[in-house]
């Protein structure tokens, strides 16, 4: 993505028909230098092969990415059980086992021919549905997706050779809950969530989260002598946030999952005993 921002504006004065008029030049224009970020960030999930992708395939297996768990709906493997929020510090056992999830970035450094961009990610639980809000207040999950671990390059990738049709992906990847799995339920020691429909908003970016600029007393952000946004240094990143002005891109995955009450719907629930103190 290439941003370049030129603002002209003309004002002529004159009678109608006429030409001929003063030119009034705007002032106080800055030109910013161009942001150039030209791949996006894409989250990626394996898809069904269909009769036309076997046929742009011949006498190969179409290569993807590796099976993870599905935006959407997140159920238990047991149709019969339930995730759960269980009491004290123990812990729901019908919780997901460990899985990664999938990013991509063309975007390579031309002189190693390596993947040039840092890619982040963080979870959202239950945002509101508005377009505006803090996110820092809805940061979650952060032992399972830490917004500031990069993702890490999956090697040896099959879907990464695949580069005949499209520049390589750089497939990446986050693996979440590994030897604990992932309890959406008990995210931590002594944290439940309701019993109650949640949703977890996924947001990943190839560029550092966004940080604050200062305004002035117009509520503009402030600028450099060279037309560049003057950075707080004490300001502090807000995860979850794209850095848009600095030419971020992202994307935004969704999940939904229920939670019951361990101790309203023992049929269904599966919770750890709790340690005898």
């Amino acid at each position: 993505m290439t941003a370049t921002v030129h603002v002209h504006r003309l004002i002529v004065s004159g009678s109608l028909g006429v030409l001929p008029g003063c030119i009034i030049p705007d002032i106080d224009i800055t030109i910013l230098p161009e942001i150039t970020n030209p791949g996006a960030i894409r989250l990626v999930q394996a898809v069904p092969i269909t009769e036309q992708l076997d046929a742009a395939c011949p006498g190969v297996t179409c290569p993807l990415p590796p099976d993870t768990v599905s935006f959407g709906l997140i159920l238990t493997e047991d149709e019969s059980r339930a995730f759960c929020s269980c009491s004290g510090d123990t812990r729901d056992l019908n919780a997901l086992g460990e899985f990664d999830v999938f990013v991509e970035d063309p975007d390579i450094d031309p002189e190693t021919a390596e993947p040039s961009d840092t890619l982040l990610g963080a979870f959202l639980l239950d945002p509101p549905d508005s377009s505006v809000y803090d996110a820092t207040a809805y940061l979650a999950f952060e032992a399972y997706l830490n917004p500031n671990t990069p993702a890490q390059l999956v090697p040896g990738a099959g879907y990464n050779s695949w580069d005949d049709l499209r520049p390589t992906p750089n497939l990446k990847a986050w693996r979440l809950g590994a030897e604990t799995g992932v309890d959406l339920c008990n995210p931590s020691p002594g944290v439940h969530l309701t019993a109650e429909l949640h949703s977890l908003q996924l947001v990943v970016t190839d560029r550092p989260w966004y940080v604050p600029f200062p305004v002035d007393e117009r509520g503009l952000p402030e600028r450099n002598e060279d037309g560049s946004y003057r950075v707080d240094p004490n300001a502090l990143p807000l995860a979850g946030v794209p850095n848009l002005p600095g030419g971020a891109t992202y994307d935004i995955a969704n999940y939904v999952f229920r939670c019951e009450d361990a101790a309203m719907s023992p049929e269904l629930c599966n919770c750890s005993v709790e340690a005898e103190s």
